[in-house]
């Protein structure tokens, strides 16, 4: 990271399906456009479309991304991805991108952080895109961080007293989750 004014610049590339995702920055932070793949689409919540074919269909892009954002730290530990597990394009495009990864550099370190999808259900494939995603994870990654939807949602209805938690409210419980494990307190 660098500071810039008030800003500092995360080093992280990003996949996203849609223009929109990304659109909300978090305070203090900025995110260089250059290392962000966008897709004119998402893949149908049909994980083996994107694994088999979204995914190889931008390994060149995937590399090209990599190598510059490579090219701009000086020491590369490993690498953390997050990525949903229900729909196509974090479950699919997600894995592909993982073991993409792991073949590039089998020497670093690769957590995977997997989102798990509402019991309820978000959509009717989910079950399936979650096992296809666990399944391949465990064998390329070095850990996998699971963070549940339902209870990032339960802790912003009981703990925090929000009626009606946005994603927003969850995506803030799940990165405290996340900064205790990589920022532990003393």
């Amino acid at each position: 990271m660098r500071i810039h004014s008030w800003l500092i610049w995360s080093k992280k590339l990003s996949i996203i399906a849609y223009f929109k995702v990304n659109n909300q920055l978090e305070e203090g932070w900025a995110y260089n456009p250059m290392l962000e793949i966008h897709g004119a689409s998402g893949c149908g919540n049909n994980w083996a479309y994107g694994f088999n074919s979204i995914g190889p269909k931008n390994h060149n892009i995937f590399h090209e991304k990599i190598q510059n954002l490579l090219e701009k730290i000086d020491f590369l530990g490993g690498f953390f991805t997050i990525q949903g597990l229900a729909g196509g394009t974090g479950s699919g495009v997600g894995t592909y991108f993982s073991e993409f990864i792991k073949e590039l550099f089998p020497s670093k370190i690769l957590m995977n952080c997997l989102i798990w999808p509402y019991s309820r259900g978000e959509i009717i494939v989910q079950s399936m895109n979650t096992l296809l995603t666990i399944v391949h994870s465990s064998i390329s990654s070095d850990g996998l961080i699971i963070c549940d939807n339902d209870k990032a949602s339960e802790i912003c209805l009981n703990s925090l007293n929000i009626k009606n938690p946005t994603f927003d409210h969850m995506n803030s419980v799940i990165s405290q989750d996340l900064r205790s494990v990589f920022l532990p307190v003393q």
